[in-house]
């Protein structure tokens, strides 16, 4: 099923909650399509859940977008679905989706990296079928300088960083690349302590 949550922390600045304070977390709608390792931003005051692997169609990525205030989620226009084993993360504006690695058909892991303009199909109150008619297309970025799959990505200095993931030997790695969209290029960062598969990131940290 397509469960969903959120945990919740009193309304306090962060170095004002005290120490042993504890957040509870509230059971929300689940969503109208089962998914894993999918992406996730707020856009307008509204939880946005994009693609992730195991969805029904399988030739398809979801969106879904979840409204607070009607405790409902909508599910919207899908597009053409990244690459089996390839991550994918939402800018925090909601403008724009990545999706970086996977597999190919041979089984090897893949440099390609995308991206896809969704700010009009997430942020916009239309109908959902008013929006089907004109669904945005992925566009290919240089390829990453590791292939790699199974990674983490996530929004990062206006583009996105890949952390990790299994390489061309399918052995964890430890490398992160940061990709620079006013430059067009990835940058190599410094490597992660240890190799990791599927880490979470949040806001450019592990």
């Amino acid at each position: 099923d397509g469960y969903a949550s959120y945990l919740s922390f009193p309304p306090l600045k962060f170095e004002d909650i005290p120490a042993g304070t504890i957040g509870s977390w509230e059971a929300l709608p689940p969503m109208h399509r089962p998914r894993y390792a999918c992406a996730a931003a707020v856009k307008g005051g509204k939880v946005i859940a994009f693609g992730g692997e195991l969805t029904e169609n399988g030739l398809t990525a979801s969106s879904e977008r979840y409204d607070p205030a009607t405790n409902t989620w909508e599910l919207l226009p899908a597009v053409r679905a990244p690459l089996c084993g390839a991550s994918v993360a939402i800018m925090g504006s909601g403008r724009s989706a990545y999706t970086i690695g996977g597999l190919g058909l041979s089984g090897q892991a893949l440099g390609v990296a995308e991206v896809l303009p969704i700010g009009t199909m997430v942020g916009s109150d239309e109908d959902v079928s008013a929006l089907q008619q004109a669904l945005p297309s992925w566009s290919p970025l240089p390829p990453m300088p590791t292939p790699r799959h199974l990674a983490s990505v996530a929004p990062y200095r206006g583009g996105c960083v890949a952390v990790g993931g299994k390489g061309p030997t399918f052995d964890a790695i430890v490398d992160v690349e940061l990709y620079n969209p006013e430059a067009g290029t990835w940058e190599v960062l410094p490597s992660l302590p240890m190799p990791r598969l599927r880490a979470g990131i949040v806001g450019g940290r592990f």
